[in-house]
């Protein structure tokens, strides 16, 4: 009886690994998301960036995304410790791979920037800095 049981979860793992494949195949993504590498040089954890006003301020997203088409792709980001956590598409798309774009954020407090990148309505990758800050 162990024997059968271990053998149905085998075959319940490999069935779900063969029908996610197929739904990524259908999608159009035919790209492995082990082979995405994120490069981030801004914001750092910790980074505080200066303020445009009393509300708010901007922060500089930079860096390099390897392994990924980058002309089908679309970055986007939202602050995670808002209530309202919609992702935003970056200003700038991504070019070779690389990011150079800035975001305008609430200023006077620590914010947890998320970031991923969408290729055919699918997420590839997400990347967190958990603390990047708007102020003096």
């Amino acid at each position: 009886m162990i024997r059968v049981k271990k053998c149905l979860n085998t075959l319940k793992g490999r069935l779900f690994s063969s029908l996610l494949a197929l739904a990524f195949h259908c999608l159009g993504v035919t790209q492995n998301l082990a082979d995405i590498q994120w490069d981030i040089q801004s914001p750092l954890d910790y980074q505080v960036f200066q303020r445009d006003s009393l509300e708010s301020g901007r922060i500089t997203i930079k860096g390099k995304i390897e392994g990924l088409d980058a002309a089908a792709s679309i970055l986007q980001f939202r602050l995670g410790d808002y209530p309202n956590k919609d992702w935003i598409d970056a200003e700038e798309t991504l070019k070779n791979g690389s990011i150079d774009c800035s975001v305008a954020v609430p200023a006077g407090e620590w914010h947890q920037v998320e970031l991923r990148i969408i290729n055919g309505g699918v997420s590839m990758g997400e990347y967190v800095i958990p603390h990047v800050g708007v102020g003096e």
